[in-house]
């Protein structure tokens, strides 16, 4: 159904980049500053995958400047004409703010999809599948939670400050997979972060997929490695290109022969917690 992390080249004309149309069939507020934005592309665009991003820019605006990395939460139909897909995004800042403005009928720039994502096919010999999210980073789970329902012993572990925080889990109750609800503030399910009741979780067996607050990840690592276990986390950073250039997202990863900066954008938003140095 998705491509494989291989097949997410980037839109390429004479070497440079391209941003094809996206125009918005819906932009749905679904509780307080989440929304969940459906976009339409006017030109194919390569095969979306588990994990991937699109940068989302506002056509003839000079402010903001920058195109905005927003996570791919879900596919609805591909063609070979165009892509119709959702993400799902908090208001925190400008551009943010300005997406939640956007109504049936807008134009938004599009490129992607891009980064390297879940490695999907690590998890066919795992008999467990635990989902960690943080926030908004409940939306780049949901394609894996649809690929492993039904399939696997999958886990969802979500977490927020307060209950409104909490958002789309009812589409994940629709695919019947075990759901946790966390909260800071006790407002809804267990009071206490979202990495509370991982140790429990783990089994021998087990795979884990993480993503929200860097803070979150690095628990998440700490657990899950002093467990066994080596867990998939996807990085949320602010990105000026999208694409490796700028060099703007760069963290630091442990390979054989030392310790490097690698690209969010480009070798992530994926890595593996035991190679990320905190």
């Amino acid at each position: 159904m998705f491509a494989t992390n291989k097949d997410s080249v980037i839109i390429q004309s004479m070497n440079k980049i391209e941003s094809v149309k996206a125009h918005v069939n819906e932009n749905r507020q679904i509780k307080d500053n989440y929304y969940l934005l459906e976009l339409e592309t006017e030109a194919p665009i390569p095969k979306m995958f588990p994990g991937a991003f699109v940068m989302l820019s506002f056509p003839g605006r000079l402010d903001p400047l920058l195109p905005r990395p927003m996570g791919l939460f879900q596919v609805l139909e591909e063609s070979g004409k165009s892509c119709r897909f959702n993400i799902g995004y908090v208001v925190i800042g400008k551009g943010t703010r300005l997406m939640s403005e956007l109504t049936k009928g807008n134009v938004l720039g599009c490129v992607g999809p891009l980064g390297n994502g879940w490695k999907m096919d690590l998890l066919n010999s795992a008999e467990k599948v635990i989902l960690v999210a943080g926030g908004i980073g409940i939306t780049p789970l949901y394609i894996p939670a649809m690929e492993l329902a039904g399939k696997k012993d999958v886990t969802l572990l979500f977490g927020g400050a307060g209950a409104n925080d909490l958002v789309f889990t009812d589409k994940f109750e629709k695919l019947g997979i075990d759901i946790k609800l966390y909260t800071e503030d006790g407002s809804q399910g267990s009071k206490g972060f979202v990495t509370k009741g991982l140790a429990d979780e783990i089994t021998d067996n087990s795979a884990i997929l993480a993503c929200g607050p860097e803070g979150m990840l690095r628990a998440v690592s700490d657990i899950a490695l002093q467990k066994g276990i080596d867990p998939q986390l996807s990085f949320d950073k602010r990105m000026a290109c999208g694409f490796g250039v700028c060099l703007g997202c760069n963290i630091a990863i442990k390979e054989e022969d030392g310790v490097y900066q690698r690209r969010v954008c480009k070798e992530g938003p994926v890595f593996f917690g035991g190679e990320v140095v905190w």
